[in-house]
């Protein structure tokens, strides 16, 4: 697996730290982790991404179509 560096201000790499820390994994582990969410998140769709949301808010009517001034 090819290595990956980067350069950050100490405050970042404490709270990293600290991050792994708390979920019980290796530094290593915890970025790789975050690196690949990030990816996902900047390469996911639109349509991807509003599918978490889909359905979540009710409307009062079921097609929009049927509203006045729209359609016929």
């Amino acid at each position: 697996m090819p290595t990956v560096s980067f350069h950050a201000p100490s405050s970042v790499v404490k709270r990293i730290q600290a991050a792994s820390k708390k979920q019980g994994v290796p530094v290593s582990r915890f970025l790789r982790a975050a690196a690949e969410d990030s990816v996902e998140r900047a390469t996911a769709s639109f349509g991807t991404w509003a599918d978490k949301y889909a359905g979540v808010v009710s409307s009062g009517r079921r097609d929009l179509s049927q509203r006045e001034g729209f359609g016929s």
